[in-house]
């Protein structure tokens, strides 16, 4: 590791000499950015001690519903707004629960052992952790089924690759059009160098025989870019990165996907919804009491500049997307144990390239573009604020709420007439282990007109026309209730009821922004009944099948629009059935 480290200072050094000497780096600004960066590579490695970090994923559900609960029972202490953990800190918290094992049930203790095995390069699990192996005899390469995937590991060197693979059918009547599925399959790879160094990779090739992840479907599915034109329902789904770690921070140039926000059906501050987007991650953690997260990620605008494109010498037309970037941080506050209080704002910036005033990670970006923008309107860029706060402090019971400010003018707050009281609002309550493995969700959230919306098209809150935040966008609201139980290990079976509500399709930028009424009128309405069962066999793979009662209406095609085509019926029987199974995520 003492070789990396003096490797990072001669890279500095070299970078800041050839931009000195006249190299081809010779713009102010490419100069400040690469000094700023070998700076932050010298800090790093002054302050660098053992640690290691990869994210994982946020569709790892079994795993972050367990890490829940737990923290509901007080035998770990986390700050849930913030998603995703790293692979490191979830084995670290697992091996916090192991060590209090006595205080879970049967239950538990089974799931606690499983959940381990997912994380045994974490831990630096021996080779009995590795079961039906094929190198039983081989010191470092494990090939096994159970966790799926090959395995390497050694004193500086560690590496998981896993396939990845999974298909659903869903069956909404005797049509053959409503008959449709997805399915996906790719790999994952996951790795460490030294002590410092994180690295990994996902792909997976999606198709759908129906259109079921498009921007405006209101669903917990991912949204897509579609690869192609019309009918075509293909797309990728790529995530991957490196990452640079310490005891209390890391720093990390990664493509994924950030959730920020407790939820348990959908945050309303960063979903995590989209496509995962490239984005500079930092996150420090120097005392107990503190955490701050930031990140600059590059969207997906969708827009073409017009400008920038051209017609090529063969007749062919270049078409040249417009920049779209965000910046967004969140300070995280523990005035006690299991008492959460997280502040943080985000701008949406366009047509200009990367800023670097917006890489100052401690700035309140509104100010920072009044600064170089407040001549006009526009000519500024889009800012958000946000609030959240969770408490455990009673044992089984998690409360919190999150509130995301696109606008709001206090000398116009109260009046009908004149307010921009652009907010939305999300709170809830959820009891776990109480008794044994039940679990109750009751959550409400209220999304005001003109929210994650933007009169310039080009610094919406959305990535590929997908919404960042909660995903029913604008003058919206939602009643979740979910009761989850797990009779035996890894079988969850669970009941929700969702009800949501459209209002007025307002467009900000088309007619007057002020004074508009939240679900004053309902345009589209959903109740969703659902029954659940999933059976995670071996670590993230998962055999499940759903069944749903729904009772939908709107405006005229608004229930084809919002809805996915498995839930589309306004007359007969309304009931849906998808059945699936995985390989990974």
């Amino acid at each position: 590791m003492f070789i990396f480290h003096i490797y990072l200072v001669l890279l500095y050094f070299t970078i800041v000499m050839h931009n000195q000497l006249g190299g081809k780096m010779k713009t102010l600004k490419q100069s400040i950015i690469y000094k700023i960066a070998g700076i932050v590579m010298l800090s790093v490695v002054a302050f660098a001690v053992h640690a290691q970090e990869n994210p994982l994923h946020i569709s790892h559900k079994s795993v972050y519903a367990f890490l829940d609960e737990m923290a509901s029972l007080h035998l770990i202490d986390i700050n849930t707004a913030i998603k995703p953990y790293s692979r490191a800190f979830v084995a670290e918290k697992l091996q916090e629960v192991q060590a209090q094992e006595e205080q879970l049930n049967k239950v538990q203790r089974q799931e606690l052992a499983f959940h381990l095995l997912e994380f045994n390069l974490e831990r630096d699990a021996d080779k009995s952790a590795y079961k039906i192996n094929a190198f039983k005899n081989n010191g470092h390469v494990n090939l096994c089924l159970y966790p799926l995937g090959v395995y390497y590991n050694n004193k500086w060197f560690k590496l998981s690759v896993k396939p990845i693979w999974g298909i659903e059918y869903y069956v909404a009547g005797k049509q053959k059009e409503q008959r449709m599925y997805r399915y996906w399959g790719g790999g994952e790879m996951v790795g460490y160098i030294g002590k410092h160094i994180g690295f990994y990779a996902n792909f997976t090739d999606n198709s759908q025989s129906q259109p079921m992840s498009t921007p405006e479907k209101l669903t917990q599915m991912q949204g897509a870019i579609l690869k192609g034109q019309t009918t075509n329902t293909d797309y990728f789904n790529v995530r991957g990165g490196i990452t640079f770690s310490w005891k209390w921070g890391s720093l990390g140039l990664i493509k994924d996907n950030i959730a920020w926000g407790n939820a348990c059906h959908g945050s309303n501050i960063l979903s995590g919804r989209t496509l995962p987007y490239v984005m500079i991650k930092l996150r420090l953690s120097p005392v107990e009491w503190f955490e701050y997260n930031y990140f600059n990620g590059w969207l997906a605008s969708n827009l073409v500049d017009s400008a920038a494109s051209y017609v090529s010498i063969n007749g062919n037309r270049r078409e040249v997307m417009r920049s779209k970037l965000i910046a967004a941080n969140m300070l995280t506050f523990r005035p006690v144990k299991h008492l959460y209080i997280n502040i943080g704002n985000s701008i949406v910036y366009s047509d200009m390239g990367f800023q670097l005033q917006y890489v100052v990670p401690f700035l309140f970006f509104k100010g920072v573009d009044d600064n170089y923008n407040a001549t006009s309107n526009t000519a500024g860029h889009n800012t958000q604020m946000f609030f959240d706060i969770s408490s455990r402090n009673v044992k089984y019971l998690h409360l919190y709420a999150s509130v995301f400010i696109d606008e709001l003018s206090f000398t116009r707050m109260f009046d009908k007439q004149k307010q921009s009281n652009y907010i939305s609002t999300k709170v809830g309550a959820c009891f776990s282990g109480l008794p044994k493995t039940f679990s109750l969700k009751l959550e409400y959230t209220r999304t005001h007109p003109n929210v994650y919306q933007h009169f310039m098209p080009s610094v919406t809150f959305a990535s590929g026309d997908v919404c960042l935040g909660h995903y029913l966008g604008s003058n919206a609201d939602e009643i979740y209730a979910e009761l989850a139980y797990r009779p035996v290990q890894r079988l969850h079976l669970s009941a929700s009821y969702t009800y949501m509500r459209k209002g007025t399709d307002y467009r900000y930028g088309v007619g007057e922004p002020w004074g508009l009424p939240c679900m004053e009128n309902v345009i589209f309405y959903n109740h969703i009944v659902s029954l659940q069962t999933e059976w995670e066999f071996m670590n993230n793979n998962f055999i499940y099948a759903h069944a749903y009662w729904y009772k939908t209406a709107g405006e005229d095609g608004l229930v084809e629009k919002y809805n996915p085509p498995y839930m589309q019926k306004t007359t007969g029987l309304p009931i849906a059935f998808m059945a699936g199974f995985n390989f990974g995520f």
